[in-house]
């Protein structure tokens, strides 16, 4: 018997709010959708060894059907995760442009609404950049 989240392998990403729903939007539907655009290929990597632990479905035969209604499923589901992961995206993107080393204040106004109250925005010295 193994533990399942959403038909999935469980594991700790998939539990806490915010790394469930990158993991869902970044991991499992991209997974999805590249099996429906080729399960040859899935079958193909699935089989090779210098592929295992790959991002790809090991089906012996065509589970297209299935996997599509999965992703519709799940789509409709796991919604908040979705639009969730989308808010940590687009507050990503609104930080790398938009925080420049002046005062973080006016970016809160900016804030996507699901993240709303639930994010601190501050600046991190020498983190993935050479300090001057």
């Amino acid at each position: 018997m193994e533990p399942l989240i959403d038909r999935w392998y469980a594991w700790s990403h998939l539990i806490a709010p915010a790394t469930a729903a990158r993991n869902l939007t970044e991991r499992h539907l991209r997974i999805m959708d590249s099996y429906l655009d080729d399960p040859e290929a899935h079958a193909e990597a699935a089989q090779n060894p210098a592929l295992a632990g790959g991002p790809f479905m090991n089906y012996a035969t065509d589970r297209s059907a299935e996997i599509a209604a999965l992703r519709e499923a799940t789509c409709r589901d796991r919604r908040q995760l979705i639009d969730l992961s989308a808010a940590i995206a687009a507050l990503d993107t609104l930080v790398q442009k938009e925080a420049v080393g002046l005062s973080l204040e006016p970016l809160y106004a900016k804030v996507p609404a699901p993240l709303n109250g639930c994010v601190e925005l501050s600046y991190i010295c020498g983190i993935g950049r050479p300090i001057d």
